[in-house]
């Protein structure tokens, strides 16, 4: 019975694909993959940047804002020290030195040095005028200058009472 049997017979195996189409599909995905992770790192880099300038923005305005309010701390300090040094002059008819002010207005020191600090007061008084200076943190230094005939404002590097004997404006 063995001669029944139809023996089998062995297939020959398939010959390659023309091309090698799956190469081709995997050489796409791969660009594909390749320039959507590129526009993904553009796009993150961008974003970064313009948040880094952002920061940098809010921070000079930042800046900004402390020295505007450390300005207007100095020359609070100037008005007060101007209201000492009118105080003293509606009382004696001339006006004080630093230690005349120290009794009127203790609340600020009063020097004939320069001023290093909003609450220091740099102070010239001669017959007929005061000069009165005040350091802001921000590098600027407020000046008033005090006469029988009016009250004149500037500002300035120097800090000193003589310096501010040199003011001539009706504001800051």
């Amino acid at each position: 019975e063995p001669g029944k049997r139809r023996a089998r017979r062995a297939r020959a195996p398939r010959p390659p694909r023309a091309g090698g189409g799956g190469g081709k599909a995997k050489a796409l995905m791969f660009g594909a993959a390749a320039a959507g992770l590129i526009l993904v790192v553009s796009v993150f880099l961008k974003f970064v940047g313009s948040s880094g300038s952002q920061i940098a923005q809010d921070q000079a305005t930042v800046v900004q804002q402390i020295d505007r309010s450390q300005d207007l701390a100095a020359q609070a300090s100037a008005q007060n020290a101007l209201i000492a040094e009118k105080t003293y002059y509606t009382q004696t008819n001339s006006y004080g030195g630093p230690g005349d002010l120290a009794g009127v207005d203790p609340s600020l020191q009063y020097t004939a040095d320069p001023s290093t600090s909003v609450n220091t007061v740099s102070v010239a008084s001669h017959l007929d005028a005061v000069g009165l200076a005040v350091f802001a943190p921000s590098g600027t230094c407020f000046y008033i200058k005090d006469t029988p005939s009016g009250t004149f404002y500037g500002s300035g590097t120097e800090c000193t009472g003589q310096a501010a004997l040199g003011a001539s404006s009706a504001s800051w």
